[in-house]
């Protein structure tokens, strides 16, 4: 097994999360998958990612009212097999001093559940490890630069800067590049199809938060903590990240979050293209 890597994973929210979320979009298998899958990673990487409680506050004027959240985590816990990681509570008014300078006025409830946390690269490395005991062998910064498919099998050409081009023979090639992954396809022969993505408008590798982002960010940051005036809040590090979601005239918190899958033909692939996932479903 050959691995070429670079990039794809190193701007992640650092949240391996359950989706909570898309239980607004219906899409119960894939938080159900997607708890499934980090019970895995807090079981078989305890020292990677570890469990780290979030507070929902829902005031008078919330969008979505006591009732809903109570009915969204309970619908949460139930897909969770009511494992204590995915269980919730409600935290009582006396307690609510003790929630880091939160904002208390016209508070209406605050409800309590987890999230794990992890170190994207070294969990990252850590996978790539255990490939390499299974004799994987890891190529860094190569960029492909040609596929082609022959009746059994495909030719990957592919070159890092301190090396010239090589050739790799392998029954079968995975294409998961991220927000690459569109233009790894491109490099096929014969043509493959693709899927329409909606995707940042410049170079993948260079997305930086829009300035609506950021203002988004603290403008929301200061609503609930209203200690930190947002003109006092200094930014010392930030960065961007991109998923590909298919294009669609609705609104992005409404498109699916499944993974797509692309083969070349249905039966024996040679080529295996994937488009979208996240970091906790890898």
């Amino acid at each position: 097994m050959m691995i070429l890597r670079k990039g794809t994973s190193s701007r992640s929210s650092k949240l391996i999360h359950g989706g909570l979320r898309y239980l607004e979009q219906f899409e119960f298998s894939l938080v159900r998958e997607c708890l499934l899958e980090r019970s895995y990673l807090l079981k078989n990487a305890p020292d990677l990612v570890q469990l780290k409680p979030v507070y929902i506050p829902v005031y008078k004027d919330s969008k979505r009212p006591p009732w809903m959240i109570y009915a969204g985590l309970s619908m949460y816990a139930l897909l969770g097999s009511l494992s204590n990681d995915a269980r919730f509570k409600t935290v009582p008014e006396h307690k609510w001093h003790q929630l880091h300078g939160l904002n208390v006025n016209n508070l209406y409830a605050v409800f309590q559940y987890y999230e794990a946390q992890t170190d994207d690269t070294l969990l990252t490395h850590a996978v790539m490890n255990s490939a390499q005991e299974y004799d994987a062998e890891l190529l860094l910064s190569t960029k492909v630069n040609a596929i082609e498919l022959q009746d059994d099998h495909g030719v990957l050409t592919c070159a890092s800067k301190a090396e010239t081009d090589k050739k790799i023979t392998t029954k079968t090639i995975v294409n998961a590049a991220g927000p690459w992954a569109s233009s790894v396809l491109e490099k096929v022969q014969p043509r493959q199809k693709t899927i329409a993505v909606s995707l940042y408008t410049q170079e993948a590798g260079n997305s930086i938060p829009l300035d609506g982002e950021v203002e988004y960010l603290l403008r929301a940051f200061s609503h609930y903590f209203q200690e930190f005036k947002q003109e006092q809040i200094h930014i010392k590090y930030q960065f961007s990240g991109l998923r590909v979601l298919p294009a669609s005239e609705e609104n992005t918190n409404q498109r699916s979050r499944e993974t797509i899958y692309l083969r070349d033909r249905k039966t024996k692939p040679r080529l295996l293209s994937i488009f979208g996932g996240k970091l906790i479903a890898y």
